[in-house]
């Protein structure tokens, strides 16, 4: 019978005696030298995760910047051939609501979602709503330097809506991510 001893944070793991080989199959020679209840990745993994963000961030920002910044409306060229996809959608049973506002709209969104989430993972945990923060005012800077600088560009008040909408959800999939990496650590640690 396997008996349980209580460690470190009221963590129960199983006392296993060499002679039950029914008893704790993952358990080895080295388990008391093992880290016992950890709730949190350890320092390096914070490290390394919040490099590879960083890194993804930077490129992703040269990539939005690109974008943002062009002289000219990005989908000026795509604006044929997205009709026709648009009629082809819709002679198929997509719904009217999908149209060229629709599609500009998400894509707004969808452009703002990765910078929510690699501020999000670059911050500190307590400071998660900076992340949203940040989001809303580099919107809001965008659609000034387009407005200001760029003749052929359109500020507009929708486009910061829906680029912090984009932001928040970043937020909430790095904080679910977040949280799912302290339980998967704390329970593959029992």
């Amino acid at each position: 019978m396997a008996h349980a001893r209580v460690i470190a944070f009221g963590d129960l793991r199983p006392s296993c005696q060499p002679q039950d080989a029914s008893c704790c199959e993952h358990a080895t020679p080295y388990d008391d030298q093992m880290p016992q209840n950890r709730a949190h990745p350890s320092p390096s993994e914070h490290r390394r995760l919040r490099l590879l963000a960083g890194c993804m961030f930077v490129v992703y920002m040269v990539i939005v910047g690109f974008i943002v910044m062009w002289p000219t409306p990005v989908d000026r060229d795509l604006s044929p051939e997205l009709s026709r996809t648009l009629a082809w959608i819709h002679r198929r049973g997509a719904p009217e609501f999908i149209d060229y506002l629709f599609v500009e709209r998400a894509a707004n969104v969808l452009m703002f979602v990765p910078a929510g989430f690699f501020i999000t993972l670059l911050m500190p945990r307590r400071l998660w709503w900076l992340a949203w923060a940040i989001c809303v005012v580099g919107s809001c800077l965008i659609e000034l330097s387009q407005l200001l600088l760029l003749p052929d560009r359109f500020a507009s008040v929708d486009d910061i809506i829906m680029n912090s909408l984009g932001g928040f959800i970043g937020v909430a999939i790095a904080a679910l991510v977040r949280r799912r990496m302290r339980v998967s650590h704390s329970t593959s640690d029992r």
